[in-house]
């Protein structure tokens, strides 16, 4: 298997059983995967624009008021940095973040990411708690 994508709604877990199949994975003598997310290039792309570190982005992107200085929340300027790329290349971020293999993605948001996981050969996990 080349990459586990976890999907699911906000706050249900995804990231923390992400977390822990990455723990379990890496302490056999297989492969060592890497822990990663398909908006994780977005992130890199604002954390470089706006010379901020990934620590700001984490601790604003569920705030709902703009970061000091800002004209738009954390959150969507990252949906407006995603999708406005993707209306340049559709599976830009796919594309980008399935490079490579054994890879654990923990925010699997989109139809078209699980059919590219699935079609590279991995495994679509849906999280979801009541």
């Amino acid at each position: 298997m080349k990459h586990i994508v976890f999907s699911g709604q906000l706050a249900n877990g995804k990231d923390v059983l992400a977390d822990m199949v990455w723990g379990i994975l890496n302490t056999s003598n297989g492969p060592i995967w890497k822990r990663t997310a398909f908006a994780g290039a977005v992130k890199d792309i604002y954390c470089h624009a706006f010379d901020v570190d990934r620590a700001f982005v984490e601790r604003w992107k569920r705030d709902p008021s703009p970061p000091p200085g800002f004209l738009m929340t954390v959150r969507k300027s990252l949906q407006f940095i995603g999708d406005g790329f993707r209306t340049i290349q559709g599976e830009v971020w796919i594309n980008l973040a399935l490079r490579g293999d054994h890879l654990i993605l923990s925010d699997g948001r989109y139809i078209n990411e699980a059919k590219a996981t699935k079609k590279l050969g991995g495994a679509n996990i849906l999280v979801w708690r009541p």
